[in-house]
């Protein structure tokens, strides 16, 4: 068996052919409380939507959050994730004071970064295939209100992207860029950094806390048969989206639901745009000194192939690397395209590229990462597989992930 959250994840890491998956969605209850501490205990699938409503009208957020509201507590500690501030508040096990865990061998077990901490790291980061995640103790941060001011800072040569978003990740609360890889000439890898800062707001009480409709699934994301993205839409979209930091000459003041959820909404087409067949997103944490190099090769094999690139974006990460979780000193690029004749190619490039620039894939991110690269790539797969063959001998969950990895 394996768990499932909300779904959302781009690789299959709660489900499998011959696996049973278990719904934690209706396990959602906030268990305890400590306004004064800044401290909640939640159920695992409880979503970041819900916890946000709850949180922000009592001045208080979690710090690490991903995109989309919907995503369960359960699944960003299974996934370890990161959000739009790594560098500054790390991925979520930092944020995790201690979770429980069932295994039908093992039973009920509480695990802290002091109580038990090995099965407490493989866990968080271990996608499910310890056990249940029944709940999680959190920490919370203070914030002055529900608002946020976004400054653009527009970024002309990507070789600069290292060093810019070191400055922008000393004096914002959250930030990440936007590029334009899609550009063939000069203008590759242009775009903006988004710097995010909590602010006081008279405008406060007038902002909507509710995280609003959502309508994003699996099911409605292939509504459209045919993908709108192709050379000419992206090369006109990119354009225009490229086209906010030059016009963008003032702070822009922003609900905080709206600046750390923003595929939510009218976003969620972005998903449907590329048609039944979906994409791939490929994102991988490369050593700044090494990220010139990247992005420039990527910019090379792009002249000579036709592939659209939907999305190019950027995070500065800090921290060490272990086990399994994607974290660790460097840049966290991500890379949106459609699946085509010619991404399984792309893919294959930038799976050598990325080794060679001794960077690491994000494994929930990519629905086809092979086993050889995740070894090759992660120093401590074997130590990963050994813990947790030692703790659950007999695999009892597993999923497409699990055994598409060989754990």
């Amino acid at each position: 068996m394996i768990s499932r959250g909300a779904g959302l994840s781009y690789a299959a890491a709660s489900f499998g052919e011959g696996v049973r998956s278990v719904d934690h969605k209706l396990f959602n209850r906030i268990i305890d409380f400590h306004p004064d501490a800044r401290v909640i205990e939640v159920e695992s699938g409880k979503t970041l939507g819900d916890l946000y409503e709850f949180l922000v009208g009592r001045g208080l957020f979690l710090a690490t959050q991903p995109g989309h509201p919907r995503i369960t507590i359960g699944g960003c500690i299974a996934a370890d994730i990161h959000g739009k501030n790594q560098s500054r508040d790390g991925t979520f096990i930092n944020q995790v004071m201690e979770l429980t865990l069932f295994h039908p061998t093992h039973g009920v077990i509480r695990l802290s970064p002091n109580d038990e901490p090995e099965l407490f790291r493989l866990t968080c980061g271990g996608y499910g295939l310890t056990g249940n995640i029944l709940s999680a103790r959190l920490k919370l941060k203070s914030i002055p209100s529900p608002m946020a001011e976004v400054t653009l800072v527009p970024v002309d040569d990507i070789t600069k992207l290292p060093e810019m978003l070191k400055a922008s990740a000393a004096r914002a609360d959250f930030v990440f860029s936007w590029h334009d890889f899609d550009s063939r000439g000069s203008d590759f890898g242009k775009g903006f950094i988004q710097e995010g800062r909590f602010i006081e707001s008279n405008d406060a009480r007038n902002t909507n806390l509710t995280a609003g409709k959502q309508t994003l699934s699996a099911e409605s994301r292939g509504d459209w048969k045919l993908g709108i993205f192709n050379r000419f839409t992206v090369r006109m979209i990119n354009t225009l989206y490229g086209a906010r930091a030059k016009f963008a000459s003032k702070p822009i003041q922003l609900s905080l639901f709206d600046s750390i959820f923003p595929i939510q909404n009218s976003k969620e087409l972005y998903f449907k745009f590329f048609g039944a067949a979906g994409f791939y997103e490929y994102q991988a944490l490369i050593p700044a000194c090494n990220f010139t190099y990247f992005s420039k090769s990527i910019q090379l094999w792009l002249q000579k192939n036709d592939l659209p690139l939907a999305l190019a974006s950027v995070k500065l990460f800090s921290g060490r690397q272990d086990l399994l979780r994607f974290s660790g000193d460097g840049l966290c690029i991500c890379l949106d395209f459609p699946r085509c004749s010619t991404s399984n190619e792309f893919l294959q490039f930038l799976d050598k590229l990325m080794l060679e620039c001794r960077g690491i894939p994000n494994i929930i991110k990519d629905s086809r990462l092979p086993q050889n690269v995740v070894r090759e790539a992660y120093p401590q797969y074997e130590r990963f597989k050994s813990q947790l063959h030692q703790f659950d001998p007999a695999r009892l969950y597993q999923s497409e992930l699990s055994k598409r990895l060989e754990l």
